[in-house]
């Protein structure tokens, strides 16, 4: 159920590490790339996909870097590419800001490919006037991940993120709430199997994308 915040008064072990300018080299960088298209993609989704068939892995992860806009194009060559060879494609896009990657998401490229429309892959940390707006209202600690897709991802994606949850009380349950700030309404995430890795990266599961409110008790009204 959404609600209106007024009227409420990511199987894989990912080691976040440096981003190398080796990799930008070989053209993985999509920073300036308005729309990730097939063509884009179609280097690093072989290599991806030939690396996966020579470890004998069921799912080839195709790394994209600091990709806006994704088009239903990019997903299908994704999956395509790895459907010739019979493993499964997943997309890791990377957002990475001074050689460190801040945020992940990891969708299923055959999915996406499948709706038929373009999807936003960025992820930042915090958000001051989301935080703010809410600290008016509720009396909970909150770490923020803003993703730059808004609604839903039309599947579940795994969402890894570089963010601060030190004042959140790791003995409590968290919960995670998507925020639409368009529509000014929250709907709380079910299901995020969520960790912290060795790194201090969040990891959790979500299909709603926009604002992720993170918390360590059920929004509670000041």
């Amino acid at each position: 159920m959404f609600k209106k915040v007024l009227s409420a008064a990511l199987a894989m072990s990912m080691a976040m590490a440096m981003f190398t300018t080796a990799m930008a080299a070989r053209g993985y960088d999509l920073e300036k790339v308005d729309k990730v298209t097939g063509t884009a993609v179609a280097e690093v989704t072989e290599q991806a996909v030939n690396k996966a068939v020579a470890n004998k892995e069921a799912v080839a992860y195709v790394p994209f870097y600091n990709a806006n806009m994704v088009t239903p194009d990019a997903f299908k060559k994704v999956a395509d590419e790895a459907a010739k060879k019979n493993v499964q494609a997943k997309v890791m896009a990377d957002t990475v800001v001074n050689n460190v990657v801040v945020g992940r998401v990891i969708l299923d490229a055959k999915v996406a490919a499948a709706q038929g429309k373009d999807l936003m892959l960025k992820v930042s940390i915090g958000d001051k006037a989301t935080k703010d707006l809410f600290a008016k209202y509720f009396s909970n600690e909150l770490a923020i991940v803003s993703l730059s897709q808004s609604g839903t991802f039309g599947q579940k994606v795994e969402i890894a993120a570089r963010v601060d949850v030190s004042k959140l009380d790791a003995s409590k349950p968290w919960h995670f709430y998507s925020y639409d700030a368009a529509k000014n309404e929250y709907r709380e995430i079910s299901g995020t199997n969520y960790k912290v890795d060795a790194n201090g990266y969040l990891h959790f599961n979500t299909e709603l994308a926009g604002k992720i409110l993170i918390t360590d008790k059920p929004m509670t009204s000041k």
